[in-house]
């Protein structure tokens, strides 16, 4: 029923709640009936597992959250730097036909990540070959935008990083999660087997296992009546 990553939330639901109502009817029913490959000990083990995994999970992502912060505000202020250093070097260099042409095709407008590093690397760039120890203002220097580019660059490596932890972390706890829905379909499957909707334990096994995602139990099938005598 489910792939070992990109599971939704509402799935994530449905097989924590099933794995739940499982193990609650595993238990109200010993001993007269356990399933031998998954047995209490065992569902108690395996969800463990995967609350583990979904708090590791869980945890990775605020982690990543934090780094795209980290890198956005600071990537959002080398882009405005970037803006005063192209204007300014326009507008300082337009005497200077040979340093005007390094500002020339400098733009400072991109939206994403990688435009807007390739865009202050270019200003740097034009910058370094032109009057290092000019400044667009006082508070930024060459120096100083520098370090601001390196620090974006440090930064979005780390985000990345951040991100894939995440998404392996979220890989591992889908495929518990993958587990623990296949084990509650498997002791279903039998337990309806073995029990049929008459029997005290197949009604209760029917009744309290969810097996939809809209909530509703076990469907309880009444046996056809028999055919008349001919």
């Amino acid at each position: 029923m489910h792939k070992d990553s990109a599971l939704l939330m509402e799935d994530l639901a449905l097989i924590e709640k099933r794995a739940q109502e499982t193990r609650a009817v595993q238990s109200t029913i010993l001993p007269t009936w356990e399933f031998a490959d998954w047995p209490l000990t065992a569902m108690d083990t395996d969800r463990a597992a995967y609350d583990v995994q979904k708090g590791l999970a869980d945890d990775a992502d605020s982690d990543a959250s934090g780094a795209r912060g980290s890198r956005n505000g600071e990537l959002d202020t080398l882009h405005e730097w970037t803006k005063g250093v192209v204007a300014g070097g326009k507008d300082h260099f337009h005497g200077d036909p040979g340093n005007a042409a390094r500002f020339a095709n400098l733009t400072a407008g991109s939206d994403t990540i990688g435009g807007r590093l390739k865009e202050a690397e270019k200003a740097i760039t034009a910058w370094e070959n032109s009057d290092a120890a000019w400044k667009p203002s006082d508070a930024i220097t060459l120096t100083a935008f520098k370090a601001k580019y390196d620090l974006c660059k440090l930064l979005d490596k780390s985000a990345d990083k951040a991100g894939s932890d995440a998404s392996a972390a979220h890989k591992v706890k889908n495929v518990l999660a993958n587990g623990l829905w296949v084990h509650c379909v498997a002791w279903y499957n039998l337990a309806t087997s073995l029990y049929g909707p008459t029997t005290e334990v197949g009604a209760l096994v029917r009744a309290q296992i969810t097996v939809s995602s809209d909530g509703a139990p076990a469907p309880v099938v009444t046996p056809p009546a028999p055919d008349p005598p001919a």
